[in-house]
Order: structure tokens, then sequence, then C-alpha cells
């Protein structure tokens, strides 16, 4: 009997601790994928640049932010045309990744050459996000045609002639006595 609640236990703690490894597992590289510039491209920057004040890591922030903002979507499956808009935001993915790359070297770097060399990449995370944020305008002004926007007249007038046309065939069951719906506010025969 104690041979039989040791195995139990040790069970118990058996599948507690492989929950426990897989639960890191999965946040751990929910956290890698979010250090990302993009979830399709890798990055060797590290897990802490996530939250840290350090400049490399606000650069780096930078430029994934710049990469969102871009509208680039990654690499595709099939044999799917790519615009001009997601040429270019896929080559200014390229050199944020070269960028990102600079960055993480630059971090590796003793002080006084890490600081040089940070000064010296800033403006270029400034350029990549000043032509990312006029990505993200040509995007929307030439994004997918969806058509005319429907106004909130023509969806009220749309209700309006629903409600007309339910009120006609709430007439004529009323007229014909034909069972409608039960519940109809129209319902002659209705139990009030």
């Amino acid at each position: 009997m104690a041979g039989h609640i040791l195995q139990v236990l040790l069970v118990v703690v058996l599948v507690t601790l492989a929950t426990a490894f897989a639960l890191l597992v999965a946040t751990l590289t929910h956290l890698r994928r979010r250090n990302r510039l993009h979830p399709s491209v890798t990055t060797s920057a590290p897990l802490s640049w996530l939250y840290s004040p350090a400049g490399s890591a606000r650069l780096h922030r930078r430029l994934r932010l710049a990469v969102a903002m871009s509208g680039y979507r990654g690499r595709r499956r099939g044999r799917q045309t790519l615009t001009r808009i997601d040429g270019l935001a896929a080559a200014l993915t390229r050199e944020a990744v070269n960028l990102d790359r600079r960055l993480v070297r630059a971090a590796l770097a003793p002080r006084r050459e890490r600081q040089a060399q940070l000064r010296l990449l800033e403006p270029q995370v400034g350029r990549v996000e000043q032509v990312a944020a006029r990505l993200a305008v040509l995007a929307d002004e030439q994004g997918p045609d969806l058509g005319p926007s429907v106004g909130l007249d023509l969806l009220e007038e749309d209700v309006t002639c629903l409600e007309a046309a339910q009120r006609e065939v709430d007439d004529l069951e009323a007229l014909l006595h034909l069972p409608g719906d039960p519940f109809s506010p129209r319902r002659l025969d209705r139990p009030a």
C-alpha cells in the first residue's frame, strides 16, 4: 500500500515538473518571438532588451516598432504577388535586421566603443523610423480597395425598409389568420 502511494506521488511530481518545464519553454519561446523585429525574422538580441533601459535595447525596440509600422508581413507561402509597398517594406526590414545585428555587436563592445557606436547607429535607426512612417502612410493611401464605404444613412435606410417589410408580413399573417411569430408585437391574437 505504501509503495502504491509512493508511485502515485512520484507520478504527480513528475507530471507537475513536466508541466512546469513545458510552461517555461512556451514562455521563453513567446518572449523570443516578441523580441524579434518581426516574428518571421530571428534575432540575436538578448531577451533583456524587451525591458532594459540601455541605449542599445531602446534602439532595438524602436526598430521593432518601425518594422511593425511599415506593414511588413513576412514571407508568404504560395505564389502571391507582392505589391511595390510590400517589396519596400521587406527591404526596410532587411535594413532594420542588419542595423539590429550591428546593435548587438555594439552592445558587446567595451563601454567607450559601445557609446561611440551607438551614437553612430542612432541616426540610422531614426532614418528607418522615418521611412517606415512614410511607408505606413503610402500603405494607408494605396491600401486594398474595399469599395465605397457604406454610410450610416444607408444602413439606417436598410433597417427601416426591413422593419417595414416585417410589419407587412405581420399584417398579412393577421389578415389571413396564419400563425406567424408568436412573439411579434404586432400580432393581434397574442395574449396580453
